[in-house]
């Protein structure tokens, strides 16, 4: 676990994000997909892997070298108006996923951690040995210019505090702002009885990223909100829009008797 934190805060993600970023061959390439379970980027996700399936496609990424797979959720309910005519049994949006660390065991289960490195879109896929082989393109933010440009006619045309629980209540904020009070939340929930932020669960997922575009991810993984409220922050190509998507949850945490009794069930996903 101390490797993977290392790893989670070392420059090494960062450096392979900015080189992947430059080639023109990552733009578009072709990746095993895991249909499996919500993941974003900069943060680890544990895994037991142990259908046939996904067990196969674990050795071909390991003994490929690439150690990287694309993992993407099941799709529950409504198609997400980010997909569009997508039409699969699992979501457009996904995030890559790097193997930190594997423990195999004798009947062929696998005990994995990973971390994630980038989002993607799936352009087109494929069924190969029973999971999907995708074209993806990988997914970026919009230029620091434009944020600060948004930020600015957002505060000119609302420039009124409230405390109401939508995104158009925060429209006055500056994005450093939303960013610290996330910050706060965090640490007022650490001091309180909620299992969300308990030592046990920052030890798995590292302390809440300072940087403003990884925190929402990072609050993303770990509060327990609706996966299609979660699709929002992983699709969105603005730090503001997803600061204020995750402040808009836990401001209304924050006001519901049920905070303090909350709790994660565990941290390892079950595929």
């Amino acid at each position: 676990m101390r490797a993977l934190l290392s790893y989670l805060f070392s420059d090494d993600v960062a450096a392979r994000d900015d080189q992947a970023a430059e080639d023109p061959q990552n733009e578009t390439n072709q990746v095993p997909i895991f249909a499996c379970a919500m993941t974003f980027p900069r943060v680890p996700m544990f895994l037991h892997i142990f259908e046939p399936r996904y067990r196969l496609m674990l050795q071909k990424v390991i003994s490929n070298g690439s150690r990287s797979f694309g993992m993407v959720s099941h799709r529950r309910g409504p198609v997400p108006s980010a997909d569009g005519d997508f039409d699969a049994p699992f979501t457009r949006y996904g995030t890559m996923l790097y193997v930190t660390d594997l423990q195999m065991f004798p009947d062929g289960r696998s005990l994995v951690e990973t971390i994630g490195t980038y989002r993607f879109k799936i352009v087109s896929y494929t069924w190969q040995d029973g999971y999907p082989m995708a074209m993806v393109e990988r997914i970026e933010d919009i230029a620091y210019a434009d944020e600060e440009n948004m930020e600015m006619m957002e505060r000119m045309l609302d420039a009124t505090p409230g405390n109401a629980t939508t995104l158009a209540s925060l429209s006055h904020l500056p994005t450093q702002e939303l960013h610290r009070q996330g910050l706060e939340f965090v640490n007022s929930m650490r001091t309180s009885s909620t299992g969300w932020f308990a030592d046990r669960i920052i030890n798995a997922y590292g302390q809440p990223p300072q940087d403003p575009a990884i925190f929402p991810f990072w609050v993303a993984t770990l509060l327990p909100v609706h996966e299609r409220e979660k699709y929002l922050v992983l699709v969105s190509t603005s730090v503001r829009e997803r600061l204020k998507l995750v402040t808009v949850w836990m401001r209304s945490m924050q006001q519901r008797s049920w905070l303090s009794t909350g709790g994660l069930s565990g941290s390892c996903i079950i595929c």
